[in-house]
């Protein structure tokens, strides 16, 4: 199982957030992290992932003393278009965290999207 320490500490400081990225729910599971984002521009969501799985990977490897690969190449993301829509994915990152018995570690701060105009230009 992926270790909770590393892939929580760049989350939960919220590394470059309003930076690189404007971050909305998330919840680090046991082995796998759900996050709703928005890049700012001129950042990617891959470029995010990348600099994620880079940074939370080095800290895992080192808690372990291992070194190597700890996360898949790819991720699942999907494009939300709509306030529906976002409803549904923070309600999939509570039941997730729900099937855990509450112990993963979880954030349901809302991105206030008035406060960062140029994310979504």
């Amino acid at each position: 199982r992926l270790s909770l320490v590393g892939s929580e500490m760049c989350i939960r400081d919220r590394y470059f957030n309003t930076e690189r990225y404007i971050l909305d729910y998330w919840v680090v599971m046991p082995n796998h992290v759900h996050a709703l984002l928005i890049p700012v521009k001129p950042y990617t969501l891959k470029e995010i992932l990348h600099s994620w799985k880079s940074f939370t990977a080095k800290q895992i490897n080192r808690l372990r003393r291992s070194s190597g690969e700890v996360w898949q190449h790819e991720s699942f993301d999907h494009i939300v278009r709509s306030q529906k829509q976002l409803q549904k994915y923070r309600h999939y990152i509570i039941d997730n965290w729900n099937q855990t018995n509450k112990t993963a570690i979880i954030s349901t701060e809302k991105a206030d999207l008035r406060c960062y105009p140029n994310a979504l230009s």
